[in-house]
């Protein structure tokens, strides 16, 4: 449903935070390439979120489907962990060895992204989070697994019968 461009701008949304730090570091050290790098990463990433937004604001167009939930599994808990992965990168930003802590940083962000593209994790934006999102892992009594992105007002029981409308093949908004 997403193409590889979509997904790619996505997951470039989901580090917004993380490359504002790395723009913060860059002007300190007063690195012109490193600031330029900074500020098109920021562009993009703002690029991203907003198709974020616009994919989930569009799904309600696709229409909905009914499910009943047979189990429920909250992981609006990940978006912490999200963050502490995010905290975790910042040594790699620039410094006395600019180019090797940003070649490192580069490669990183490489392998988070081949992990990160075709999985349930390209959801989990700290933006999201920062408003009020929950993220849930629901089965249904098919046994199905989906992944729901429920706004701050809305609670998920088990044996509720519930309107999703589709993001992907696996992602849910509920609204």
């Amino acid at each position: 449903m997403l193409t590889v461009k979509d997904r790619s701008l996505i997951f470039l949304g989901d580090f917004l935070f993380l490359f504002v730090i790395f723009a913060i570091e860059s002007l300190a050290y007063n690195i012109m390439l490193l600031n330029v790098i900074s500020f098109i990463l920021i562009t993009v990433s703002l690029l991203g979120l907003v198709r974020l937004f616009l994919l989930l604001r569009k799904s309600k167009d696709y229409g909905n489907e009914q499910r009943q939930v047979k189990s429920i599994d909250d992981r609006t808990n990940l978006y912490v962990m999200y963050m502490i992965s995010l905290i975790s990168l910042i040594p790699l930003f620039v410094g006395k060895n600019w180019l090797y802590q940003s070649s490192a940083f580069l490669i990183i962000m490489i392998i988070i992204y081949s992990i990160y593209i075709n999985s349930d994790l390209l959801f989990y934006n700290p933006v999201l989070g920062l408003l009020g999102y929950k993220y849930y892992k629901i089965t249904t009594p098919d046994g199905n697994e989906i992944f729901v992105i429920a706004s701050r007002n809305k609670k998920i029981n088990v044996n509720d019968n519930v309107k999703f409308f589709m993001v992907t093949d696996y992602i849910f908004l509920y609204l």
